[in-house]
């Protein structure tokens, strides 16, 4: 039987959920040139307390935003609006219902 613990790191990106998406991207980026697995950043929120966890798409999300595809189809424009989110911070883009489980939990 594996146990979430057998599957754990103690190893691991971590933001506070005040950093801006550009903040965050920047880390990504960085991770990504040092070969560091950023597959996922975790969140630490005020109280140092686990917010979540910010992936490449959700962060790729994030940069997006409200963007339609209606609108105007110019890069000029869509670079506009993902340079308008760059200032949002990261909490904006953490999933309400982050499955989380304990050390001891069971799959098998």
């Amino acid at each position: 039987m594996t146990r979430a613990r057998d599957l754990m790191t103690k190893r691991f990106l971590r933001i506070s959920a005040e950093n801006t998406l550009r903040e965050t991207l920047g880390i990504l980026l960085h991770g990504e040139q040092k070969k560091y697995d950023t597959g996922a950043i975790v969140i630490i929120d005020q109280e140092g307390e686990f917010a979540g966890i910010a992936t490449p798409s959700q962060l790729a999300i994030g940069l997006v935003g409200k963007w339609e595809s209606n609108d105007e189809p110019s890069k000029s424009a869509f670079t506009a609006h993902a340079e308008t989110n760059l200032s949002e911070t990261v909490d904006t883009i953490l999933n309400p219902n982050q499955p989380i489980a304990s050390p001891l939990d069971a799959h098998g």
